[in-house]
């Protein structure tokens, strides 16, 4: 089972003796007995879970397994590959559901499995062997999924008499796999590369993580018409990145189905989220459908319940939605695709219904057309620059209100609640004004070091820039959160002030100076829909957006509202601002909302979408929230 180890004829006596004594306790105090899924945890938790994050590997729920095999192998009896095997679940499930209609033999002879890594393959290799396989030889072997090709030779153990068995590499009729959730910041030097002397990858974003290589790579080794399924991180929805790896994978597949989890996480040892891909080996065209498929029940739910997993795997076979209780659908062509993702809004909300949209476009307006859009200040060093109250005596002159974080926003009109120091003057200047505070307040910095031991003006030195210096240029009229959760506003300065990192600021162009009405239509339903639309669920259920995706929503064109309209509006909003915000789902039951968006929505006459809008909205927080109940 287990690979030659070098140098181990040289293996002293007594160590040898450690072994054999070993091996006999086993043997007498019931190994044949332990469950093969236990001895197979056992050997997993013997590698340190950080080695495994750093290479990516997290091994699949057993459940999760079975369901990609079914969802990908249509044909029992085709040769199938898993590229990324890990510890051999996913090639385990292969072989139970083969020889269900084929001999152990044959189902052992169909089944391949590799891994860049030679551990997990060890475990692989007990993992796929079962009673009737034991003296079998796995198609398991050593090798990077960056550089399979088809017609290479692979050398594999026979059991039986421990010789060498060479096997041609075959074309795959399909392929499945989890592949490792590596982010391009850590991408071994081994494989950044092969993925720079590739032409196959040159349509990727160079922050790519890994998957999105091996995902174009396996085409190579996969029959035209052949089916690919595989397991990668959520990353993509909701990025740029994540846009070209879509455009470069349709060069070389027709995308058939995406599944992702609206009842918890897949993984519950890691903070992923996952989608499920299942991709056809040919090029897509303007006509093919994508299918995205939103889960309704949890892997334990559908672990316990046969006929749940049945109704769902054989829905995504028959392109149906059989139990919207279960699982439920939405289809889209190439061409609503492309209006959508036009229109700014991120893969991820395609798992629920948004064609809507499209039939808005000519009422809407890029929100940077109508704001300057800013990220707060990130000049480091909160300490110097945020200082608290009582613990100096800078200048007032030299001090601006900040807004340090939304969280204790009560309502959307609001002040900042900090000091922030904003002094653009030499040292030189500060002593010759007599500004002592200040200059006690720099002095107090000055030799102060950051984690890594170097001195702050060397840290915060920034070009055309005193080391000390914060731009008074980053002053807000509007703002809102970074990484939202529940609650979704654009709240205003009484007064424009300073905000930091955490806060996204706005301020209004020439072209559309009207503070009431853009600042409601700001926090209109559909502005709200827009930022869960432009963003997507991180493993915790916070919502990934930041400066440009907000920079790039779409909101309600102020400049198509009448005089009569505004008024109505502005009126309605009055009435809102009067009380605290509330988590979006309270938000759109409350009366005093509800009466609002009509407002809005009538003066564009559009009051006909308001529950199109609501529903989307609510389905995507729904899905978002659901990786808390791991």
């Amino acid at each position: 089972i287990f690979s030659k180890i070098k140098y181990d004829e040289l293996l002293p006596k007594l160590t040898w003796q450690d072994f054999v004594e070993l091996s006999d306790f086993l043997k007498n105090n019931g190994i044949e007995t332990l469950d093969q899924q236990a001895l197979q945890n056992i050997l997993e938790r013997s590698v340190a879970t950080n080695k495994r994050a750093i290479n990516g590997q997290f091994t699949t729920p057993k459940e999760l397994a079975k369901i990609l095999v079914r969802l990908t192998m249509t044909d029992k009896t085709s040769n199938i590959l898993d590229c990324c095997c890990g510890t051999g679940t996913i090639p385990k499930e292969c072989l139970k559901i083969k020889k269900e209609i084929m001999t152990p033999r044959e189902a052992v002879e169909s089944v391949w499995a590799c891994d860049k890594y030679q551990f997990p393959l060890q475990v692989a290799n007990i993992s796929m062997a079962d009673v009737d396989t034991m003296n079998m030889a796995n198609r398991l072997f050593q090798h990077n999924a960056l550089t399979l090709k088809t017609g290479e030779i692979i050398v594999i153990t026979d059991p039986e008499k421990g010789g060498d068995i060479k096997l041609e590499l075959p074309k795959f009729d399909s392929i499945v796999s989890n592949l490792p959730f590596v982010p391009f910041e850590i991408i071994m030097d081994d494989d950044k590369e092969i993925i720079s002397k590739t032409s196959l990858f040159d349509g990727l974003d160079e922050r790519s993580d890994l998957y999105c290589y091996i995902a174009l790579k396996v085409s190579d080794v996969l029959k035209e018409d052949g089916k690919l399924g595989i397991i990668t991180s959520n990353s993509w929805l909701g990025t740029k990145a994540g846009v070209r790896f879509v455009d470069t994978l349709k060069k070389k597949y027709s995308i058939k189905q995406i599944h992702i989890s609206g009842k918890g996480r897949w993984f519950k040892n890691a903070d992923v989220v996952t989608t499920i891909m299942i991709l056809e080996n040919k090029i897509s065209d303007e006509d093919s459908i994508t299918e995205f498929w939103l889960w309704k029940e949890s892997l334990d739910s559908l672990k316990a319940n046969i006929n749940k997993e049945d109704t769902l795997v054989n829905s995504a076979l028959l392109s149906e939605e059989i139990d919207p209780n279960i699982s439920k659908v939405f289809k889209y062509n190439q061409k609503e695709i492309e209006e959508l993702l036009n229109l700014n809004v991120s893969y991820n909300s395609l798992f629920h219904d948004v064609k809507w949209l499209i039939k808005l476009k000519d009422k809407l307006v890029r929100l940077n057309q109508v704001f300057s859009v800013f990220r707060g200040s990130r000049r480091g060093w909160d300490a110097m620059f945020y200082p608290e109250k009582g613990e100096h005596k800078i200048e007032e002159k030299y001090l601006r209100k900040v807004l340090k974080n939304a969280r204790n926003v009560r309502y959307l009109t609001t002040k900042a609640d900090s000091d922030a120091f904003c002094c653009g003057q030499s040292i030189e200047k500060l002593r010759v004004n007599k500004d002592f505070g200040t200059l006690e307040w720099i002095e107090k910095f000055e030799e102060q070091k950051n984690g890594v031991g170097k001195l702050l003006p060397v840290v915060l030195k920034r070009q055309n820039m005193h080391w000390y210096e914060l731009k008074e240029n980053e002053i807000a009229e509007f703002f809102t959160m970074m990484n939202p959760d529940k609650r979704f506003f654009f709240a205003r300065f009484e007064e424009p002030s300073f905000i930091n990192q955490r806060l996204i600021g706005l301020n209004q162009k020439q072209n559309y100076l009207d503070t009431e009405l853009n600042h409601a239509l700001l926090n209109s339903v559909l502005t709200m829909f827009y930022i869960e639309a432009s963003g997507f669920g991180r493993g915790l259920g916070v919502l990934d957006i930041n400066k440009t995706s907000i920079s790039n929503c779409y909101m309600l064109n102020p400049k198509l509202v009448s005089i009569e309209d505004r008024h109505q509006i502005v009126d309605a909003f009055d009435k809102l601002k009067k009380r605290e915000i509330l988590n979006v789902s309270e938000e759109l039951e409350d009366e005093i909302r509800i009466n609002f968006e009509m407002k809005v929505l009538k003066a564009f006459g559009l009051e006909d979408y308001f529950d199109d809008i609501k529903s989307s909205l609510i389905s995507m927080q729904e899905t978002r929230f659901s990786v808390k109940e791991n």
